[in-house]
């Protein structure tokens, strides 16, 4: 068993997110990561690891625990955890055959029914496939965002029995009754235990069920964390602060906002005893590109392992996470970061920072209905958008890889796109049915282009295989959209479908009310 070094200075790495990095990928982060002076790395697998008791219910180009013996072998100074979730976030298992059933709620949400024994037995073997896999002493096994608690039959029943018996909050006994007997077996095998903390904190009460031996990873993106982080230590708790590289929600990475999170997780590191801090990374899908954040990571490894460091004293934020990019790539690196994480958040609605996930990546990719980005995000074709596109021309201009261009094509390209379908539009309003048919086969093309910095990604480091299908529904939509303009364009319906609905995946000729939109099952 591989044992802690405390503090803890380490990162997570999100696998599950459909990325499928190489041993070699995982070896040259661990060697980088030893340098910056990581002394442990997180890999957050949910369904992404080949569990020998799933053997038809893993990700595809997934992890095994042969790689993971290999990663040891090799690097010994370093911790390897296992950051597994066996509640919430299971979405990669309810949505397999076979654990189906196991959802708290019909094909919908993240999250197992925790009154389900067979949950409980799926659990349990993840749990100890994870155990038997790794030799870190600390087994992380999530319990993060399980918000549904108490949503199915078996669960409100479950709830009504536990308020008939005792006053207080249900849904902690629930969680705790749950999670309890998994901490516990953790425990009894010799390692120490961990969890998300944000369901310890909605639900206080939990908290005298869990056991102390438990680690508490207390993520607070977007708040000061010296409030919970004091709530959990005072119940007895050891606490690993986690800050985030807020990437989901950006066109890249929000720079200025991902270095504030660092900072404000450092003033609870020493003076507060934390046993640890955690950088977390989510998300790398959806053109996300991992490779791109690696010196950022870096720069941050440095940073907590020696939080006096005069390089960053002074600075502006967000800056000093742009100039480590110059360590790696002299006279470029420095500027492209600049350009993507601090400038391009400022041209317009669509990139500025949010706290939910990017509507740029959601709606031009992963809903399979590009033109819900032209419909819904007009700021994308307004002089805000000219400045944005502006940004991701140089940037493609200086970028010093395939990479972080990639990164940069993705915003240019989501941009033209929207550009060109309003183009479609007006010319289909205008009944220029040539001329729309022409812009909306350049649209097409776009996403030919995108399926190719896709598969580069997903070669070179592992990236999402998921974004190369994407990529081609996207461009199969479109097709649909031009055979749909060529055959009902001229009104030959009765009537001229307006260029929205023409565009929906949901059209129907002769539906000229498009009664699917106008009821509350309309995005079932």
């Amino acid at each position: 068993m591989i044992k802690p070094k405390y503090p803890l200075i380490m990162w997570s790495y999100d696998i599950a997110r459909e990325q499928s990095p190489s041993l070699d990928n995982l070896k040259s982060l661990c060697e980088k990561s030893l340098l910056a002076g990581y002394n442990a790395i997180g890999l957050y697998l949910e369904h992404q690891f080949r569990y020998p008791s799933l053997p038809y219910n893993h990700g595809g180009k997934c992890l095994d625990p042969e790689d993971i013996a290999s990663l040891e072998r090799e690097f010994p100074g370093l911790l390897i955890i296992p950051m597994i979730n066996l509640l919430g976030h299971m979405e990669g298992f309810l949505r397999s055959s076979g654990f189906e059933h196991l959802s708290e709620e019909p094909f919908a949400g993240l999250q197992s029914c925790p009154c389900l024994l067979e949950t409980a037995e799926l659990a349990k073997k993840i749990l100890n496939d994870t155990i038997k896999s790794f030799s870190s002493s600390i087994i992380h096994i999530g319990g993060d965002e399980t918000a549904k608690l108490g949503s199915c039959p078996r669960c409100k029943s479950r709830i009504e029995a536990i308020s008939r018996q005792s006053e207080g909050d249900p849904k902690a006994t629930l969680y705790a009754d749950y999670f309890q007997p998994l901490l516990s077996e953790v425990i009894a095998q010799g390692r120490v235990p961990a969890i998300w903390g944000d369901m310890l904190l909605q639900h206080p009460e939990a908290m005298a069920q869990i056991p102390k031996e438990t680690i508490i990873f207390n993520w607070q993106y977007f708040e000061d964390p010296a409030p919970t982080h004091a709530e959990l230590q005072s119940a007895g708790f050891s606490v690993v602060t986690c800050p985030a590289f807020l990437s989901y929600n950006a066109g890249w990475l929000h720079l200025k906002q991902s270095e504030q999170s660092i900072f404000n997780h450092l003033n609870v590191l020493a003076p507060k005893g934390a046993a640890g801090i955690c950088i977390t990374t989510w998300e790398a899908e959806l053109f996300g590109t991992f490779e791109t954040w690696i010196p950022a990571l870096m720069w941050a490894g440095k940073l907590c392992s020696n939080p006096k460091s005069p390089a960053i004293e002074g600075s502006p934020i967000g800056s000093s996470i742009a100039k480590a990019y110059d360590s790696e790539f002299p006279n470029c690196g420095a500027r492209w970061a600049t350009l993507m994480g601090i400038e391009l958040p400022k041209t317009c609605p669509s990139f500025e920072f949010s706290r939910i996930r990017s509507g740029v990546k959601c709606r031009f990719l992963l809903y399979s209905n590009p033109f819900l980005l032209w419909l819904r995000q007009k700021d994308l074709i307004s002089p805000g958008g000219e400045d944005a596109l502006k940004i991701a021309n140089e940037a493609i201009e200086i970028a010093p890889n395939a990479a972080y261009r990639g990164v940069a094509e993705f915003t240019k390209l989501s941009i033209e796109f929207c550009q060109v379908a309003e183009a479609a539009s007006h010319h289909y309003q205008q009944f220029e049915i040539g001329p729309c048919i022409h812009q909306l086969s350049i649209c097409r093309q776009i996403f030919d282009a995108l399926e190719k910095v896709a598969l580069s990604t997903h070669v070179r480091f592992g990236g999402s295989e998921a974004d190369i299908w994407r990529c081609r529904a996207a461009r199969d939509h479109v097709e649909k959209v031009i055979k749909r303009v060529r055959d009902f364009g001229d009104g030959s319906l009765g009537y001229r479908p307006s260029f929205e609905s023409l565009t929906h995946p949901k059209f129907m000729p002769y539906d000229q009310g498009a009664w699917w939109l106008v009821n509350s099952w309309a995005n079932e």
